[in-house]
């Protein structure tokens, strides 16, 4: 007879699967969380849809999103884990601690704590002297 406790929790597999991650970048999840070793996983499927995954280590959870992974303690261990992610940093993310992107994850710092960063422009590299647009185009040289 199954508890209520055990209703809740979920294998890996099944998690991703209910979550509908990528596919692409369910390999690295798992190595990820092969790397930390995790006791329970358990799909939550609220506004943000992340898994939580329990560590076996007593360290809390670390909370796997679409495009990537937060929680995790320290840089160290980040770029442990992570190793082969194009980011690694500080969660945005109230609580977050480091943060390690997925293969496909989108514009991490566009969603990152929900909120937008307001990037520089900048200059044209052409050399115009026009400052590009935030999407980073310039009014002068990309107008076809």
């Amino acid at each position: 007879m199954m508890s209520t406790a055990d209703d809740d929790t979920d294998s890996l597999t099944s998690a991703l699967s209910k979550a509908r991650f990528p596919v692409a970048n369910r390999d690295f999840i798992r190595s990820i969380t092969d790397a930390i070793g995790i006791s329970v996983y358990r799909y939550v499927p609220d506004e943000e849809r992340y898994i939580s995954a329990t560590r076996r280590d007593g360290r809390g959870e670390i909370r796997i999103y679409s495009g990537y992974t937060i929680r995790f303690v320290d840089e160290e261990e980040a770029r442990r884990v992570g190793d082969g992610a194009d980011t690694i940093r500080e969660s945005f993310k109230p609580g977050g601690g480091w943060l390690v992107s997925h293969p496909e994850h989108g514009d991490l710092d566009r969603r990152a704590g929900g909120h937008r960063i307001q990037r520089e422009p900048g200059q044209c590299p052409n050399g115009c002297g026009y400052e590009l647009s935030v999407t980073g185009t310039c009014p002068s040289c990309d107008d076809d």
